[in-house]
């Protein structure tokens, strides 16, 4: 979440693209928590933006709407898995199918966000464009941080 405030004062929200990459802390605790609890903590992380960047319950929207359908998302992307208990990470899918489970779930998150926020249709190639280069955008940095600080175990020489 500290990460995402740093962002949010690089790219500043006025600005035409900003990245918003906190959905990442929804994924590890989709098995962890029931779907119920996983929407109240997306609530609650939705309104913690939303408090920090004056949005008037836009991320809280969101992120809400995001929680709701993101186990059918990963259910879709990933249907040679199964099993419930296996955890969603790049590391257990593999990162190209992780890479298209982000995108799409950042480009629905980015399309939500611009259009509650403007309200209108007025411009929907423009807001179109502004969802796709944020959603480029914070799918390479969680991309990035996912191959940054995920525990690799050392191979054995020999």
């Amino acid at each position: 979440m500290l990460l995402q405030f740093v962002l949010i004062f690089f790219f500043r929200p006025t600005l035409v693209y900003t990245p918003y990459i906190y959905l990442l802390l929804l994924f590890p605790l989709q098995n962890q928590f029931s779907r119920t609890s996983l929407l109240f903590i997306a609530f609650f992380l939705g309104f913690v933006m939303d408090c920090f960047t004056n949005s008037w319950g836009v991320h809280t929207a969101a992120m809400t709407f995001i929680a709701f359908f993101l186990p059918f998302f990963t259910g879709i992307f990933s249907s040679q898995n199964t099993d419930e208990d296996i955890k969603f990470s790049a590391a257990t899918i593999g990162y190209f199918q992780f890479g298209i489970i982000l995108f799409v779930l950042y480009f629905v998150y980015h399309f939500l966000i611009t259009v509650l926020w403007n309200f209108t249709l007025q411009g929907f190639g423009y807001q179109l464009l502004k969802a796709l280069i944020s959603t480029a955008i914070a799918t390479f940095l969680t991309l990035l941080i996912y191959s940054l600080f995920s525990r690799q175990t050392p191979q054995e020489n020999g």
